[in-house]
């Protein structure tokens, strides 16, 4: 089968070499058996299951007595089940064995009592006993419906989980679409998910744009360990726990996160676009490693946006959004060489800033810079190839020349530097030089505290005919 699950882990797998949904998953607990109690009576007397019975989304189920290696000098024992049913009314089902054999009990049962199992009759013989269910109840679907005028129709489904998930070599995809897993949310209330394979979710196409989004929430206490790959368009997480990144990569766009911890990076990411962290009362984005880099992601309502950790960690964030964290970034471990390029960075109602907030212990050098373009053309409009330019101040300098369209090659121009040592620096004022054969040249100071575009017009030199003979008069 394509997913297994071991009780004694308690791990749900997904196998290798298989490409499978979430949607599969529950098919597969639902045609899995459980084993509740399994061991060798001797005795008359009250005994408890070994694993409690777990109905998951059938609220009850009707359990398997089976006895074998029977040995029953009085011919017979009775072995009679206590528990209760899913609506708690309290149920008993027994049954009378002569020999090896199996009985499925009438009742469902919701949970057994404790000391809920009674065998009577056995008079000095003994037998193995096992009890089990018809799933494995780790994996389920929940009841939501909705109605219509004319039919009842389900909605909103949302999938839950209770054991640790491994997604093996293989894939699991949550495509956008199919009938099966359309606009389903997924609850993980296991301790972690680990992605060896691939894990697609979210919206994988745009054939259905009123599909809903994906929401993967995890309620265990430890977190997401991903070897693997890991691929989201357009879909929430809301964890109690951390996304780890160990050696796979990790494709995210369009991506909220919610929940206590955000993401931690030890080695070069994949690409990270349109991500947005909130809410989390400790670390929207963890950094270990170098490079890692993230486009347009918003940290909003953090302990810290970021945190920078790791010798020569050197993140870049390009159009990064801050706004109302305690700190906007901490990196206060101690090691060297830690470089944070900010390109681009705004708060939520889309104005730049030139310097975000830093706890008093950060000792990084932050980089904030802005994107610089600029075009050259002459008096009529006429686009102007090979003007060389330069941009620069005491600290920094840029230059080239323009192409065909009369563009430069686009440049990420420093504004402002933290020092590490507490202390910032103000390098935002720049001149500007442009030059061009046969046109006068174009000087002017530049304040880049923002992303610029600037447009060029340079004034060609006029052409003196001193051909014809002047006569100049004098007195």
């Amino acid at each position: 089968m394509s997913w297994s699950y071991n009780a004694t882990t308690n791990t749900l797998t997904q196998d290798v070499d298989t490409t499978n949904d979430w949607h599969s998953a529950w098919v597969a607990d639902k045609a899995g058996t459980l084993t509740l109690y399994s061991g060798n009576i001797t005795a008359d007397g009250t005994y408890s299951l070994s694993t409690a019975v777990r109905p998951a989304d059938d609220l009850a189920l009707p359990l398997t007595m089976s006895i074998d290696h029977a040995n029953l000098p009085g011919g017979s024992v009775v072995i009679t089940l206590d528990g209760l049913d899913h609506f708690g009314n309290a149920v008993s089902n027994n049954k009378k064995f002569t020999g090896d054999g199996s009985y499925t009990t009438t009742y469902s049962f919701a949970s057994i009592n404790a000391s809920g199992i009674t065998v009577a009759g056995i008079t000095g013989g003994d037998f193995n006993l096992v009890i089990t269910q018809p799933r494995w109840g780790v994996f389920w679907q929940a009841r939501q419906t909705g109605y219509s005028l004319t039919s009842e129709q389900q909605y909103n489904k949302q999938f839950y989980c209770n054991a640790t998930v491994l997604i093996g070599a293989g894939t699991i995809t949550d495509a956008n679409g199919t009938s099966a897993n359309e606009g389903f949310d997924l609850v993980l209330a296991c301790t972690t998910v680990y992605v060896n394979g691939t894990w697609n979710f979210g919206y994988l196409s745009d054939s259905q744009p009123s599909a809903c989004w994906r929401m993967i929430t995890l309620q265990g206490t430890d977190q997401f360990k991903i070897y693997g790959t890991l691929n989201c368009i357009a879909g929430e997480i809301k964890a109690n726990a951390r996304w780890r990144r160990y050696n796979g990569t990790w494709n995210f766009n369009y991506l909220f996160f919610q929940g206590t911890d955000g993401i931690e990076s030890y080695s070069g990411i994949g690409n990270l676009t349109d991500l947005a962290w909130t809410q989390s009362s400790s670390v929207g984005f963890k950094c270990f490693a170098t490079p890692t880099s993230a486009t347009r992601v918003r940290m909003t309502n953090c302990g810290y946006g970021m945190q920078v950790l790791g010798v020569g960690t050197h993140p870049v964030f390009v159009d990064p959004i801050f706004a109302n964290n305690s700190y906007d970034i901490i990196a206060n471990t101690g090691d060297a060489n830690r470089i944070i390029d900010l390109i681009n960075p705004k708060n939520t109602a889309g104005d730049y800033i030139t310097r975000p907030t830093l706890h008093s212990a950060t000792s990084a050098v932050i980089n904030v810079q802005f994107n610089f373009d600029l075009r050259v053309k002459d008096g009529q409009g006429n686009l102007i190839e090979g003007a060389s330019w330069i941009l620069w101040n005491d600290d920094y300098e840029y230059s080239g020349s323009t192409d065909a369209g009369g563009d430069i090659t686009q440049q990420i121009v420093t504004s402002q530097v933290f020092d590490g040592a507490g202390s910032w620096t103000d390098d935002s004022e720049y001149e500007l030089l442009i030059k061009k054969a046969g046109f006068l040249n174009y000087y002017a100071r530049v304040t880049v505290l923002s992303r610029k575009n600037m447009s060029i017009s340079l004034k060609k030199v006029k052409n003196l005919n001193f051909s014809k003979t002047t006569k100049i008069l004098s007195q």
